[in-house]
């Protein structure tokens, strides 16, 4: 029952954080986002640093976790000349499959938080932060019940970066740039419609990295794992 009660912390935590972004746009306006965003950060770090401290953790974890997050970000800075072609999805999703939900949802989260810091930080940062969390965490818990073949990793690497992260990006785009007063039916439905070139490409990239990472990427965890015992982080 106890780990159960790291989860709810945290998705209460946010969706308090989500009351008040929608609810006063001056958050934005003042760079309120800042303040946002750290809540959010410790609002899914802090829960997991007491169960994390609960398993007493070697260090050889909390390094590998370190150094799965600062690959993951540079994946996204070097690739910043192109626009939606980022290897950081793939990279996600991956380290979710070998080491679980909790190392997928820290190290989307962190990943675009660190990584923004040099690409610049705005309001989005904070949704697409949860997003990438989700779609590391999701893929944890997925690939934790079936195989993780490449043609069920580039399935739910396509859906998820279109489903999850692109939905959650283009509706956060019009929450945070409409006036409440003019958001409607047809307005989400054309932030959705002008988004959908940018997440088929971004959703595409991702796949195209998930089948050449793949496989180096699994074996050389997996080696990780078996030298240093660890099963899960």
């Amino acid at each position: 029952m106890k780990k159960y009660i790291t989860y709810f912390i945290t998705i209460l935590t946010s969706i308090l954080i989500y009351i008040i972004a929608f609810s006063n746009k001056n958050f934005f306006q003042n760079k309120g986002y800042l303040l946002l965003s750290l809540l959010l950060i410790f609002s899914a770090i802090i829960p997991f640093l007491i169960s994390y401290e609960r398993k007493r953790p070697p260090a050889r974890e909390v390094v590998l976790l370190s150094s799965l997050i600062i690959i993951a970000t540079l994946s996204r800075i070097l690739f910043f000349p192109f626009p939606q072609i980022k290897p950081m999805g793939a990279i996600i999703i991956l380290s979710a499959v070998i080491f679980g939900k909790n190392a997928g949802f820290l190290i989307g989260l962190l990943s675009v938080f660190i990584s923004n810091i040099f690409i610049g930080q705005g309001p989005w940062s904070l949704y697409q932060a949860i997003s990438f969390g989700i779609v590391g965490f999701l893929a944890g818990i997925i690939f934790s019940h079936i195989k993780p073949t490449t043609f069920n990793l580039i399935i739910y690497t396509f859906l998820s970066i279109l489903l999850i992260y692109g939905l959650i990006v283009n509706i956060s785009s019009l929450l945070i740039y409409t006036e409440n007063s003019a958001i409607s039916i047809k307005s989400i439905t054309t932030y959705l419609i002008a988004g959908l070139p940018f997440d088929l490409i971004h959703a595409i990239s991702c796949s195209f990295f998930i089948y050449f990472l793949k496989r180096p990427f699994i074996e050389k965890m997996n080696r990780v794992k078996i030298k240093y015992g660890i099963i899960k982080i």
